[in-house]
């Protein structure tokens, strides 16, 4: 059984994993853009896995073939089918993930910025603290 690695869910993985690298520096979190990329490419490799093990291991070709009957062929078929589709959703989870948290960590770090006690004008230096006394 032949496996192409190259079909639409591995371009959809790799668009899904650019548009987070460019989510992150556009909002000012290259760091987490980078980290959150290679997490949409490592859960395209995890997930593909078991549907890449399952076919070369050779459980289904005899099933696919006909040879183990009707509910051979039905059960092996839809063990592939679900395999594939999980093996093209769970990137695309991950590159929603990874996207919700650029967007927290770009609004909680702007946020810091206006407040008082993150900048004192447009020097950018931390406020001083107050000070108290009797």
């Amino acid at each position: 059984m032949n496996v192409d690695l190259g079909g639409p869910s591995f371009l959809v993985t790799l668009l899904a994993a650019g548009l987070v690298m460019a989510y992150g520096v556009w909002t000012g979190r290259r760091d987490l853009g980078t980290r959150g990329a290679f997490g949409v490419l490592g859960a395209a490799a995890l997930s593909s896995l078991p549907l890449l093990l399952l076919a070369q291991s050779g459980w289904t070709s005899p099933r696919l073939s006909g040879a183990a009957g009707f509910a051979g062929t039905l059960v092996s078929f839809l063990t592939l089918t679900v395999l594939s589709i999980t093996g093209g959703f769970v990137p695309l989870y991950v590159a929603v993930n990874w996207m919700e948290v650029i967007r927290r960590q770009g609004l909680s770090r702007r946020a810091w910025a206006l407040s008082p006690e993150g900048a004192d004008g447009p020097t950018g230096r931390p406020a001083p603290a107050a000070q108290g006394g009797p």
